[in-house]
């Protein structure tokens, strides 16, 4: 799989995803969709952590993507840390 999501703590207050080299636009938007699920599923507060470090994506698409995935927040969505951000994807987060 492209991208794993699961539960990393037995509380389900952390979800974590884990990218492979490479992912399509797809796959984003599954994970997205499965995510958005996961979170659904409980009410308390939950925190992710996007695990980049294997990440081998171009930004064509990038933006598309993201602004789906803001559509998709579930109001208990709390922090997202990001793990392996190349500077490229730094700059465009802070844009």
């Amino acid at each position: 799989m492209p991208i794993e999501v699961v539960w990393d703590d037995e509380e389900q207050t952390i979800v974590r995803h884990i990218y492979g080299a490479i992912v399509s636009p797809e796959d984003y938007y599954d994970t997205v969709k499965q995510s958005a699920k996961m979170l659904s599923s409980v009410t308390h507060p939950v925190d992710l952590i996007v695990d980049l470090r294997e990440l081998k994506m171009s930004l064509r698409g990038m933006i598309t993507m993201a602004q789906y995935a803001n559509k998709m927040v579930p109001d208990n969505q709390r922090l997202v840390v990001a793990v392996g951000l190349n500077l490229i994807i730094k700059g465009m987060l802070k844009v």
